[in-house]
């Protein structure tokens, strides 16, 4: 009996001393890789509402420029000369003009060989119905002639007459017709600006002319005057 105790004992011991000697593994710790740096998100700076004043439209209407209408604004043709710039001029149907030329390079090629090269420039200026333009001057004769600028450069400028003798007269386009021109062709003819010769292009049977804008209105004025009456040897008075 005893030596079971014993053998009891002495296989508790070998258990325990088993299990005190397994301890448990301590798990290694996890690395993690460190997040890429995100910058906060910039909110965008509120925009204004940028606001811009409308330009003042022009009041009345639009009518054919004519001698007459000018020499109301002016006390004498002088005066109206040194004037003439003051007006806001506006012009009625589209002008195309062209100048087309073709240069010539001739030289040597690869191997000997020549070669002819041939270059076709084509120069536009296009005036668009309603484009605003300045008179730069006024000379009166038998024919009214204003030369007008409708650029910044006052060396672009085109030709507009009217009949001397006819002060209701338009001022249309003046240009020498093309007289050499095929009946198929556009071109009404040739007109200088800037300092060189261009074919000018019109649209319609009716030459461009210029416009003014115009405003009528009119007053009417009451002077009322009550006669008193007068009486016999009533003394005169002055008023």
């Amino acid at each position: 009996m005893k030596s079971r105790i014993i053998y009891g004992i002495v296989v508790i011991l070998l258990v325990l001393g088993v299990f005190s000697g397994c301890k448990p593994s301590t798990p290694a710790p996890v690395v993690r890789e460190p997040e890429p740096y995100q910058p906060p998100p910039v909110q965008p700076a509120p925009v204004q509402p940028v606001t811009q004043e409308p330009e003042p439209a022009q009041q009345g209407v639009l009518v054919p420029l004519t001698l007459t209408i000018l020499q109301r604004m002016g006390d004498s043709n002088n005066k109206l000369r040194e004037t003439i710039g003051d007006f806001q001029l506006v012009l009625s149907g589209g002008i195309l003009l062209e100048d087309e030329y073709t240069t010539r390079r001739d030289g040597w090629g690869e191997g000997g060989s020549i070669r002819f090269q041939e270059t076709n420039t084509r120069n536009t200026v296009l005036i668009r119905d309603q484009t605003e333009g300045v008179a730069l001057d006024l000379i009166l004769g038998s024919e009214n002639i204003l030369p007008v600028c409708f650029e910044d450069d006052l060396n672009m400028w085109l030709q507009f007459s009217a009949e001397g003798g006819n002060l209701d007269g338009y001022f249309y386009l003046k240009y020498n017709p093309n007289i050499y021109s095929s009946p198929n062709s556009d071109d009404q003819g040739i007109v200088q600006y800037g300092g060189k010769s261009y074919r000018v292009r019109f649209s319609g049977n009716e030459k461009p002319y210029l416009m003014i804008w115009l405003s009528q209105g009119s007053v009417n004025l009451l002077n009322e005057h009550i006669a008193p009456g007068r009486k016999v040897g009533q003394s005169s008075r002055s008023h």
